[in-house]
């Protein structure tokens, strides 16, 4: 059976839409407050009012161009980014800033990111990126103002 030229393209095309939604339907950006542990303090001694985790995940061509990753400014709504490098340390900072300000603390502490890469699903063409940081938030905001 011979296709004509121009079924290839659409064939193809259809084929890698199908693929990169298959790839990037978990990537999101997600935050996470938790309660502390009875009597947790931080590093510099202040006692810890949440944990907080932040996690955004994305898929880069080779390695290097940002084709989708969550959006760090809506975690936990599953909204997305498209040809943005949404995996940068200021965003990581941003997204646990609000979530700072979400557990009801002032500031937060103890800082800790790691980034996990893998592309050999893809034969190294398609990357998942994922960066997590995690903190802790201490000074809760009520207390400061009395």
């Amino acid at each position: 059976m011979k296709f004509a030229g121009g079924v290839w393209m659409p064939a193809v095309l259809g084929a890698l839409l199908l693929f990169l939604t298959g790839c990037v339907g978990g990537q999101t950006a997600v935050a996470r407050i938790m309660p502390p542990l009875e009597g947790q303090t931080a590093s510099d001694g202040s006692p810890v009012v949440a944990n907080l985790m932040v996690e955004n995940r994305g898929v880069y061509l080779f390695n290097w161009l940002p084709i989708w990753s969550g959006n760090p400014n809506r975690p936990n709504l599953r909204k997305y980014h498209l040809f943005r490098d949404s995996m940068r340390p200021i965003h990581m900072r941003f997204m646990l800033e609000t979530a700072t300000a979400k557990a009801g603390a002032g500031r937060y502490l103890d800082q800790k990111t790691a980034t996990e890469e893998s592309g050999a699903f893809s034969l190294w063409l398609f990357w998942n990126r994922t960066t997590r940081s995690t903190a802790v938030a201490v000074d809760r905001l009520k207390e400061k103002e009395e």
